[in-house]
């Protein structure tokens, strides 16, 4: 069966590529997604690189490139995060999903990025080691649990006894409140509508002191969060007599919520009260747990260890530079990648 890989057409091939991701990556991709993520993004349009079934011209495969701007070593530069990799079922074969991704690799490594990244699952993951690249990060998801009720009910059949068991677990928990104090004057605060300049002027003044990181201006952060079409999120910012320091983005599904970014001026323990912060307000929302997903190394790590979180599973990241290696040379403590990292 032979196939031809070239570049997908936006505005005449959405429809198709859209079948082709809902049927082989997820139902929930939607057309609003495929708007807002390959066309609406401040940083430009998304490229994507397809597999046509030559005999039939029909859509059997896609890998996008997702244009993200970047500071790396002080400058803010070109960069991308790749993902919305997928190939039908039936046209499942290594070979061609080691050629599609090839071919995607390919236009990133020309010279127009300077840096970039991946965050694959398994089966990517399993491309890469094919091409001959290794992962030089490990995403690990951390989590804090805040009530017990769910996941005793979940075990213990016994109404009673699930509740008494909840009672006592919940009491040992609520011993550890006295950490939610606050350790600096910040303000903290629930924003209000949409990112105005500060969050822009704090971004540069940041640069990429935590490590190499997108570019958190307030276009960026009102697209990629305030703008998304499937998720509620919600920013809970610091602020030091009424000048913007850092925020916290998270959302909230059911009883359950999750980090999806953290970025602050030092000191330390100014990031370290967001995060107290948000759990002081999970709380009282009634939520069970609180999930945030970090860079191994990074100093993150270990403040969120410091802070209660216990980490759980962990998954590959890829760092890429134009010649197409694993960034060794920078490390994967030298950037800071989150959930709201991801491609969507």
């Amino acid at each position: 069966m032979s196939h031809v890989l070239r570049v997908g057409e936006l505005k005449t091939e959405a429809a198709a590529l859209l079948s082709l991701l809902q049927t082989n990556l997820s139902p929930f991709i939607d057309g609003g997604r495929m708007d807002w993520l390959y066309r609406l993004g401040p940083h430009g349009e998304a490229k994507v690189w397809v597999a046509v079934e030559e005999s039939t011209g029909r859509l059997v495969g896609a890998a996008s490139v997702f244009p993200r701007k970047l500071y790396l070593n002080g400058e803010l530069v070109n960069g991308f995060v790749l993902g919305d990799f997928c190939v039908a079922k039936e046209h499942r074969s290594m070979g061609l999903a080691l050629r599609l991704q090839r071919k995607c690799l390919e236009y990133v490594q020309d010279g127009r990025f300077a840096a970039g990244y991946d965050l694959p699952s398994k089966s990517m993951l399993a491309i890469y080691q094919r091409i001959g690249m290794k992962a030089e990060g490990s995403m690990v998801r951390m989590v804090k649990l805040l009530r017990a009720d769910e996941k005793i009910a979940a075990r213990v059949s016994f109404g009673p006894a699930a509740k008494v068991m909840s009672g006592a677990v919940n009491s040992v928990l609520a011993l550890g409140k006295f950490a939610l104090r606050l350790r600096t004057s910040a303000e903290l605060k629930l924003q209000q509508g949409k990112c105005q300049k500060e969050f822009t002027e704090l971004a540069n003044s940041i640069g990429n002191r935590l490590g190499t990181c997108v570019d958190r201006s307030a276009e960026y952060l009102n697209w990629r969060f305030l703008s998304h079409p499937q998720h509620k999120y919600e920013i809970l910012t610091a602020r030091y007599h009424g000048k913007l320091a850092g925020y916290l983005v998270f959302f909230q599904e059911g009883k359950k919520a999750a980090v999806a970014d953290w970025f602050c001026q030092e000191p330390r323990k100014l990031r370290k009260d967001l995060i107290r912060g948000l759990v002081k307000l999970l709380n009282a929302r009634g939520c069970e747990s609180v999930h945030a997903a970090v860079l191994a190394d990074h100093a993150y790590y270990s403040d969120l260890l410091s802070l209660g979180f216990r980490p759980r599973e962990s998954s590959s990241v890829i760092f890429l530079r134009p010649n197409g290696e694993a960034n060794a040379a920078a490390g994967n403590t030298n950037w800071l990648l989150m959930d709201g990292d991801r491609e969507g």
